[in-house]
């Protein structure tokens, strides 16, 4: 029950935030397509993450690490690469351990808004190994996802920001997918 309670309030949450300034913010939250003109507007990063996630069913909620590498080709679109494993123990001598190079698409947000000026909507897809006690095997991962990027300023001389990820994994395997919340940090060239 606790579970679901905090998946729950963690949907809602998120869905009120974008919902609440939508209609005022159409134009100003959807940045033009259009081609990068210097070295600076790629954007390239390096994240960690670290967080937790749900899945569904018995699977008791474990820990997910990941490491991600990316750069914006077409503004406001990015594309990266994570390299992720997950940890899931299952009541008994059962496990769920999951690693995974995904690529990730996200469209990035503007306007003026705070937190949602450095959000973005995106979706990943690629391999996924699922490590279990009766079977291994591979499956493919499809994660659509949410966050945002905020960039600290007067912390540290670097170009640093912290952000949020939220996802939903779903498996190829007859796996349960899985909700995921994690924290970022990115280093920014």
């Amino acid at each position: 029950m606790k579970k679901l309670f905090i998946k729950t309030l963690s949907q809602s949450a998120l869905i009120a935030l974008f919902l609440f300034h939508l209609p005022a913010l159409a134009s100003d939250l959807t940045p033009e397509l259009r081609t990068v003109s210097s070295d600076t507007q790629l954007k390239p990063h390096v994240g960690l993450s670290a967080g937790f996630g749900d899945p569904e069913g018995d699977i008791n909620p474990g820990g997910n690490y990941a490491l991600e590498v990316g750069y914006q080709p077409i503004i406001p679109l990015s594309i990266a690469l994570e390299l992720a494993v997950s940890h899931y123990p299952i009541e008994g001598p059962e496990k769920l351990n999951r690693t995974s190079a995904i690529i990730k698409t996200a469209y990035n947000f503007g306007g003026q808004i705070p937190v949602i000026r450095y959000g973005y909507v995106g979706l990943g897809v690629g391999p996924m190994w699922e490590d279990r006690a009766v079977q291994n095997e591979m499956a493919l991962a499809i994660m659509p996802q949410l966050g945002f990027d905020y960039p600290i300023e007067g912390l540290a001389d670097q170009p640093l920001s912290l952000g949020l990820n939220v996802s939903q994994l779903f498996s190829s395997s007859d796996t349960p997918d899985t909700f995921a919340m994690a924290g970022v940090i990115k280093y920014w060239y």
